[in-house]
């Protein structure tokens, strides 16, 4: 079993948010609006990726 510091992640280039609840989290996603959004999904191998490279 390993764990990890912060600062393993931070030498990897991932910034990590201090001070984050359970319940910060649950009132970020639950002011999310899921009624109006749209699904985007990388290319497959064998598609062209300028698309989703517009859009990402």
């Amino acid at each position: 079993l390993v764990f990890f510091q912060r600062s393993d992640f931070e030498k990897r280039g991932l910034k990590l948010r201090k001070n984050v609840t359970v319940d910060t989290v649950y009132k970020e996603v639950a002011n999310l609006d899921t009624e109006h959004w749209e699904n985007i999904r990388g290319p497959r191998e064998f598609e062209d990726n300028c698309e989703y490279e517009q859009i990402k």
